[in-house]
């Protein structure tokens, strides 16, 4: 039970962290090239 809580838990953060992560991901390669 506690399993297949973890595993809608991790489906429903990565739902939520794609485009945050992509964006500083972005922001990041921005900042390097600016350095």
């Amino acid at each position: 039970m506690a399993v297949e809580q973890q595993k809608l838990t991790g489906i429903e953060m990565g739902k939520d962290y794609p485009e945050p992560i992509i964006n500083l991901e972005a922001s990041y390669k921005a900042i390097r090239n600016r350095a």
